[in-house]
């Protein structure tokens, strides 16, 4: 049997996915490979599925000799011997990692080829899993190319990193009603290093000067790095949200220091890859 993951939700949710995808398969000697990823709707709130390849790079997974590239496979995937042919999520089947496994070796039993597997996180517990994989994940070789444009010749050598987090979607899934104003953020700073650029990872970044979330003109605060304008720029509206997500992502990790937001998955865990803990709903 050959298991085949659909990874959901946002970029550092499906992170998580492909981290407990590959240390599930591991640790039960399974077949495994990636189906889709999910691109967010324009509300922000939604997904929908997409190739997986059209997000992340599968090359790092190449070693595993469990792993099996999906297009070898999918045109062998049929109703008939393909368990949740639908690709409904695995949390509203199974309630955690050894009631899959169970389903996956009745499965077994029964001759069933294929099963597939969407938002695996949910029900494993990361915090146990010895081996962490989430390291060797890496965007596609289109996004990671635009990184590397923008490291270039948008990027200082030196510069910190805030991950802003103003939107509906975020602050009405969580129930949040007071935000820090950007100003005070900038003011503020907790930086280390007070005198290099900042890099703000928002969406729309331009448009809070009309908002209660920027009493100043943005401009006003010449150390800042304008993530719309390199979008304009280099013709990258075009993106997903995910996909500038992950662009965003890697900015972050080679910044010299992150604040972020508690509730926030994508702060959360770049703090986890650098090793910090600087949030800034928390001051």
């Amino acid at each position: 049997m050959i298991i085949i993951f659909d990874t959901w939700n946002g970029l550092c949710n499906q992170i998580l996915d492909i981290q407990s995808s590959i240390y599930f398969s591991k640790c039960n000697q399974l077949q495994f490979t990636f189906r889709y990823c999910s691109f967010r709707n324009d509300d922000l709130k939604s997904f929908y599925s997409v190739n997986f390849n059209k997000l992340f790079d599968i090359n790092p997974f190449l070693k595993f000799n469990n792993f099996i590239k999906f297009e070898n496979i999918q045109n062998k995937i049929n109703n008939d011997n393909t368990f949740n042919y639908e690709g409904t999520n695995i949390i509203n089947i199974v309630k955690n990692e050894t009631d899959l496994m169970n389903l996956i070796n009745e499965q077994i039993n029964k001759n069933i080829d294929f099963f597939i597997v969407k938002q695996i996180f949910p029900i494993c517990n990361f915090s146990i899993q010895k081996n962490k994989f989430y390291n060797k994940i890496k965007p596609s070789p289109y996004l990671f190319s635009i990184y590397l444009h923008l490291k270039k010749n948008i990027l200082p050598d030196k510069y910190n990193f805030i991950h802003y987090r103003y939107e509906k979607d975020f602050t009405n899934f969580f129930k949040i009603n007071n935000i820090i104003s950007i100003d005070s953020l900038i003011q503020n700073q907790k930086f280390k290093n007070k005198n290099i650029k900042i890099y703000i990872a928002s969406s729309n970044l331009k448009s809070l000067s009309k908002t209660l979330y920027l009493t100043n003109d943005l401009y006003d605060y010449k150390n800042i790095i304008f993530k719309d304008d390199y979008l304009i720029e280099n013709n990258l509206n075009q993106l997903n949200f995910e996909q500038k997500a992950f662009i965003d992502f890697l900015i972050g990790l080679s910044s010299c220091e992150v604040i972020g937001h508690t509730k926030s998955s994508f702060s959360k865990l770049l703090h986890l890859y650098k090793q910090t803990k600087l949030f800034y709903d928390i001051y």
